[in-house]
């Protein structure tokens, strides 16, 4: 089959999770024309160090799709409305399993990763755990806006009885509600990673100031992190407005409760 590619240096920089969902529609629009999608050798993806010689995909992740010097462009355009391949029970399940496809650390970062959870987060791993991710930074705001603010009180009257809640946000100021609530819940056991640098509004800030080579790695095993802990959890709480999110029901196979969708992109499942 003839081999197209796909380059991060050709657009904006995006999120992790814009990332990701983008390329598992590039995935089913290839698939459907009998293409099959790769990656450049010369690649530029902002999210990788700028010390690196290796700034493509395979500097995080393993060589899921292949690496080439060069083939045509596979362009964005109709990649949302590429048709169900015959066979596939929904959508959901076929750009799951896209995802999980693609979706591989390399070995170096998924061992910080199962480290960094086994060290501060030991209970996800012995407990069922409902998980609710709530985006805001410059999805919220600013020129980057894709949603609004929803209030905490709004993910929280979808937590059924008692259990443990892992409040997953990278924004402080979230975590200083969910505090204000903590009381109104007694049969919730309410987490998050106390541990965690919440650079809020990362990848606007990423785009138009940067960050430090070992800051840039940190948020991506920081990503990394927050994926596998959707992947695990038994219930999602989110908003589709945040591709992370989207990311994180496709990793865990389950649609979750989502609160809205994104305002400027399609995010239908």
């Amino acid at each position: 089959m003839q081999q197209v590619t796909y380059a991060f240096k050709d657009y904006i920089q995006n999120g992790l999770g814009a990332d990701l969902v983008r390329l598992t529609g590039l995935m089913a629009k290839a698939e459907a024309n009998n293409l099959v999608l790769c990656f450049i050798e010369d690649d530029v993806w902002e999210h990788t160090p700028e010390s690196s010689d290796n700034r493509g995909w395979t500097f995080y992740f393993e060589e899921t799709l292949p690496v080439v010097k060069s083939a045509p462009r596979l362009g964005l355009s109709g990649f949302e409305k590429t048709p169900l391949p015959e066979g596939e029970e929904s959508k959901f399940a076929y750009r799951s399993r896209l995802m999980k496809s693609l979706y591989r650390p390399r070995q170096e970062f998924q061992k910080r990763v199962d480290s960094h959870i086994r060290n501060n987060l030991s209970v996800l791993l012995e407990n069922d755990y409902t998980l609710i991710h709530i985006r805001r930074g410059d999805k919220v705001k600013g020129p980057w806006r894709e949603s609004q603010i929803i209030p905490v009180e709004k993910y929280l009257q979808f937590v059924k009885g008692k259990g443990l809640v892992f409040i997953m946000t990278d924004s402080p100021e979230v975590i200083r509600e969910i505090e204000a609530k903590v009381t109104d819940y007694p049969d919730i056991e309410f987490l998050w990673d106390k541990s965690e640098i919440r650079r809020d509004g990362y990848s606007y800030k990423l785009h138009e100031f940067g960050y430090s080579d070992e800051e840039k790695i940190d948020e991506m095993v920081t990503n990394m992190k927050n994926l596998w802990l959707m992947q695990h959890a038994s219930a999602l709480i989110g908003a589709r407005s945040s591709f992370l999110f989207i990311t994180g029901e496709l990793l865990n196979g389950q649609p979750g409760i989502s609160l809205e969708n994104n305002i400027r992109y399609p995010t239908d499942l």
